[in-house]
């Protein structure tokens, strides 16, 4: 999961309220959360990769009443500062390094976990924790998005218009932000999705970025009124070293788009099988297999056949997209689900795995709630919903401890240790919880 971090925060800005596809960065004190809404778990239905439609049978069913909560004082949640010794401030990213190490940015700065203490990395305000490219370097978000910086060796290399970096100009309401690819390709060239009309390209060469639009990818322009602009969602890089392009359109309330399109280091070439397609995210699995999130589907590329298949989704009444892929250890698709209500994306929300042809269900919502999940491996996930963390498994959601905070992440470091960090908030906070070890034999 992300590194990917779960939801995608843009900084300290962007992300409007009104709509479930972004929320409202903001550096005032969280707002006092929304009465619990029931949460839903639906019976398993098989999926269906086909190129017609097909109507699910399943109907969903209520989960059991949630056991009580423990007294606050007994929460296995500990609080990391300022006990030890964190400055307080405003949290925009939670990261987890190849190496298991958390990294946290916000308006206190970058900070790295190291040996039980935090190593200050950077003590001015950042925004988020875009990951780290092939040659070990870290990139952060600085000045809401007018400068981007690499950490690597100690050092960090500030990149602004005299290096060719741009400020971002953010994408349309229904944009999700930056994606969650930092790719690298066959000649060292970075690459970057900020999910508006904006592809970024660092050119090792003479260490300069350039703007690339969805116009000169090869993408054409909408003509339909209410048109947002073309999000440019994330970028991969497949087995075969092409660079692949996802893409969506913002026309007023609704979707549309024009697909995946691959850059072979010469040419732009289109996917004819997406060419109609709205996709949020891309992943690359094992095997070379790509997956791709997109509306009332997920779509499989197979390298091995050199063809796609179209995977229906669970019943839902109206249409819904799939706006997060994340893959587990055994390589399956974990898909975040924002559901159709009246004239926009507010009808609901939901979380499944696929398991060989089969929809799993983690949860299902009546109205949408800001939710993050981490997996923990072999089918387990915590989430966190609704100012409550959750332990997923095979024996469905069990309540962990509540958690004071309207939109929080998760993260999991190298040593299991489990992390939660109350976000966007001026009085952010980020607390660890150990994980009860399985019994011997069990």
């Amino acid at each position: 999961m992300n590194k990917r971090v779960l939801f995608l925060i843009f900084g300290v800005f962007l992300l409007i309220s009104c709509s479930p596809l972004s929320i409202l960065l903001s550096t005032e004190q969280t707002e006092s959360i929304e009465p619990s809404l029931p949460i839903i778990t639906a019976t398993i239905q098989p999926n269906i990769s086909s190129n017609t439609e097909t109507e699910p049978t399943s109907s969903p069913q209520k989960s059991p009443t949630p056991a009580l909560l423990p007294p606050e004082d007994e929460s296995p949640l500990h609080a990391s500062f300022p006990s030890d010794k964190f400055p307080s401030g405003q949290i925009v990213g939670l990261w987890v390094d190849p190496q298991g190490s958390l990294w946290v940015s916000g308006s206190q700065g970058v900070y790295r976990r190291d040996d039980d203490g935090w190593l200050a990395l950077y003590t001015s305000p950042a925004g988020q924790i875009l990951g780290q490219d092939d040659i070990g370097r870290v990139w952060v978000l600085l000045d809401e998005g007018n400068q981007i910086a690499a950490y690597r060796d100690g050092n960090w290399l500030l990149y602004g218009p005299e290096r060719g970096w741009q400020p971002v100009a953010w994408g349309g309401y229904l944009s999700r932000g930056f994606g969650d690819g930092l790719v690298t390709d066959d000649q060292g060239r970075l690459w970057l999705a900020t999910g508006g009309d904006d592809l970024r390209r660092l050119d090792p060469t003479n260490g300069l970025w350039t703007r690339l639009t969805a116009r000169q990818i090869g993408y054409q322009p909408p003509q339909e009124e209410g048109y947002q602009g073309h999000f440019l969602t994330d970028v991969v890089r497949s087995d075969s070293g092409k660079i692949w392009i996802a893409n969506c359109i913002g026309i007023g309330e609704s979707l549309a788009g024009q697909g995946i399109r691959r850059f072979d280091g010469q040419n732009w070439q289109d996917t004819s099988f997406t060419e109609d397609d709205c996709i949020f995210d891309l992943e690359v699995g094992a095997r070379g297999v790509v997956w791709a999130g997109a509306v009332d589907a997920l779509l499989q590329y197979s390298p091995i056949t050199g063809s796609w298949s179209r995977i229906e989704l669970p019943l839902w009444g109206r249409f819904q997209v799939v706006v997060d892929v994340t893959l587990d250890e055994q390589g399956r698709p974990w898909v975040e689900l924002l559901r159709a209500g009246g004239a926009s994306l507010d009808g609901g929300a939901a979380r499944y795995y696929l398991d060989g042809n089969t929809w799993i269900p983690v949860f299902e919502l009546s109205e949408w709630q800001p939710n993050t999940l981490a997996l923990a491996g072999e089918g387990t996930a915590w989430l966190f919903l609704d100012g409550m963390l959750y332990y997923y498994s095979s024996d469905g959601l069990q309540e962990v401890a509540p958690v004071p905070a309207q939109y929080a992440d998760l993260v999991l470091d190298g040593g299991g240790r489990l992390w939660i960090a109350r976000m966007l908030a001026a009085d952010g906070q980020l607390w660890w919880y150990d994980p009860p070890q399985p019994e011997e034999g069990s």
